[in-house]
C-alpha cells in the first residue's frame, strides 16, 4: 500500500481498486506507473484475485485508465509487459489496441527463474 501512496504522491502513477459494482467487493487493482512526463509515457499494469479471471473486468476497467493517461494527463504512449504464457492478458491488450512490439528475453526472476516478457504498446489517439 505504501508503493501505491508513494507514486501517487511523487507524481509518478495511479492506481484504482477494482470493485464490484454489485456489492463493492475487491476484485484487483489497475493503474499506470513510470509515468515519464517529458517523454509522454507511462506502463500500465492489472492483477484481480484468481476467482475473477475471464469475466472481461480488465477489459472492463482499461479503457478508464487508458482515457485518463491519454486525455487527462496527455500521454502519448502507454506500455504494457506480459509474460507469454498469459494469453488472456496479451488478448485483452490487443482487443482495446496496444500492438505486440517485441520479447524481453529472460530480463525478469521470478520463483528462482529467469522469465522472459512479451512487450506490448498504445500510441494516442490522432488529435484533430
Amino acid at each position: 500500500m505504501d508503493w501505491y501512496a508513494t507514486i501517487e504522491r511523487e507524481g509518478t502513477g495511479k492506481w484504482w481498486a477494482i470493485r464490484s459494482t454489485e456489492d463493492n467487493e475487491f476484485l484487483g487493482a489497475i493503474g499506470i506507473n513510470f509515468i515519464h512526463p517529458v517523454h509522454k509515457r507511462c506502463e500500465l499494469g492489472y492483477w484481480l484475485l484468481p476467482e475473477h479471471w475471464g469475466k472481461g473486468i480488465i477489459h472492463d476497467a482499461l479503457g478508464h485508465v487508458l482515457d485518463h493517461a491519454f486525455n487527462t494527463l496527455g500521454l502519448h504512449r502507454v506500455m504494457a509487459e506480459v509474460e507469454p504464457e498469459n494469453i488472456a492478458s496479451a488478448r485483452v491488450l490487443l482487443k482495446h489496441g496496444f500492438h505486440r512490439e517485441g520479447t524481453l528475453h529472460e530480463c525478469e526472476r521470478k520463483d528462482g527463474r529467469c522469465i522472459s516478457l512479451d512487450v506490448y504498446a498504445k500510441l494516442a489517439p490522432e488529435r484533430n
